[in-house]
């Protein structure tokens, strides 16, 4: 952007997951990289209340989809969570599938 100066400082912007990103950027940033000026995360949309997203959209293709990529994600990083627990026989093997 011509005239524009922010002196070596950065923003990190990001919308829906990408949301989820720049605010996770924005919390490990002095760890990964301290050379980094970060002066401030703008996190548009970030789907941070996943119960209430997944009652919203559960019975459109798009919440489906989306829910069953998530159920994958979360009970491979926490070995707690088994994704049967939130899906239905048939969705669960549809699930991983789609994952």
């Amino acid at each position: 952007m011509p005239g524009l100066n922010a002196d070596g400082k950065i923003v990190v912007w990001g919308h829906s997951q990408g949301g989820n990103s720049a605010l996770w950027a924005g919390i490990r940033a002095m760890g990964y990289a301290p050379d980094v000026n970060v002066a401030g995360v703008a996190a548009l949309a970030p789907a941070t209340d996943l119960r209430a997203l997944f009652a919203a959209v559960r019975r459109t293709m798009f919440g489906k989809i989306v829910s069953a990529y998530l159920a994958e994600a979360y009970a491979k990083a926490y070995p707690d969570v088994r994704s049967g627990g939130y899906l239905g026989a048939v969705s669960t093997v549809l699930a991983r599938d789609m994952a």
